[in-house]
């Protein structure tokens, strides 16, 4: 339908992620409202990797580029200051067999690297700005 960027929200209407723990959900919610309080975004889940787009958008938003980033949130940021044209479809998200957060640094502080490492691509995409 000419969308540049589908999203399955792990939030969207009556979706539910089985996943999500008390500091993964407060997590989210907080790192999507940054997003779009600061990148203009609509976005009800930033952070999800469920998505369809085509493989020019790697290039064209310059992700291809950037190693060991918060890819998820990287591409809602770009996507947002760009103003593509992007939807968000619900969708459940099974949980996870295991850790998989970080096998170098799992479970609790596995977490917590994590959202060092969004809240560092969120200051240097402002910092690009």
């Amino acid at each position: 339908e000419g969308y540049d960027l589908v999203i399955v929200s792990r939030y969207k209407d009556n979706a539910k992620s089985e996943d999500d723990s008390l500091l993964t959900r407060l997590a989210n919610y907080a790192f999507t409202n940054i997003v779009n309080i600061l990148f203009g975004g609509h976005y009800t889940d930033a952070g999800v990797i469920y998505r369809a787009f085509k493989k020019e958008l790697i290039t064209s938003l310059r992700l291809d580029q950037n190693k060991n980033e918060a890819f998820e949130y990287l591409l809602s940021i770009r996507a947002a200051k760009k103003r593509l044209k992007i939807a968000e479809i619900p969708g459940d998200e099974p949980g996870r067999i295991g850790d998989n957060y970080s096998r170098a640094w799992p479970g609790f502080f596995g977490r917590i690297r994590g959202g060092l490492l969004v809240l560092r691509c969120i200051i240097k995409e402002l910092a690009r700005w």
